[in-house]
């Protein structure tokens, strides 16, 4: 259910397959967790709730200084053409926006050009068995976010504490 290693993606400006579709070492959100993420549903070649997805994208984008130069025309149409090319009606989709190249600072650059990813996967779903049976879960020890760090107005690349409690989950024979 995860990205197909083959598949087309979208990086600045450009469509390219599996290897070659690649982000600098020195991207601030490789280096530093220093980027924003949207997960799009598409369901019969059609990207459910972009609107949405765009207007809070922009609006983390705004939140933590990233200049977001792309309009929601422009993503619906990196998506077409990314359905398109991966022969994908129905897919997961995720848009990653990073801060661009690190300066040597922790401090942004004041005009950086942000990065901009988009890829697919074929949609999948859960199985079958998880609606009819349900699945068995735990509370994590830790939340998932921390409302000192900009609470749950930012959708933020940095999951490992999403990470940690999904191992948590694991050991515990848990979905």
């Amino acid at each position: 259910m995860g990205p197909n290693l083959r598949a087309i993606s979208y990086v600045n400006g450009r469509f390219a397959a599996g290897p070659a579709a690649c982000i600098s070492i020195l991207d601030r959100g490789f280096l530093l967790g220093d980027a924003l993420f949207e997960t799009v549903r598409v369901l019969d070649g059609r990207a459910l709730f972009l609107r949405e997805h765009i207007r809070r994208l922009r609006s983390s984008a705004s939140h933590v200084g990233i200049a977001l130069p792309l309009k929601e025309k422009d993503f619906q149409q990196i998506l077409s053409d990314l359905q398109r090319r991966n022969r994908m009606p129905n897919a997961g989709a995720r848009i990653v926006v990073s801060r661009g190249q690190y300066n040597g600072s922790i401090a942004p650059a004041p005009n950086a050009k942000p990065t901009i990813v988009v890829f697919m996967w074929k949609f999948e779903g859960y199985p079958q068995q998880f609606y009819e049976n349900g699945v068995d879960v735990v509370v994590a020890r830790e939340p998932s976010f921390s409302p000192a760090v900009n609470g749950v107005r930012v959708k933020s690349v940095n999951y490992l504490n999403n990470i940690l409690a999904y191992g948590q989950a694991a050991k515990k024979g848990a979905h």
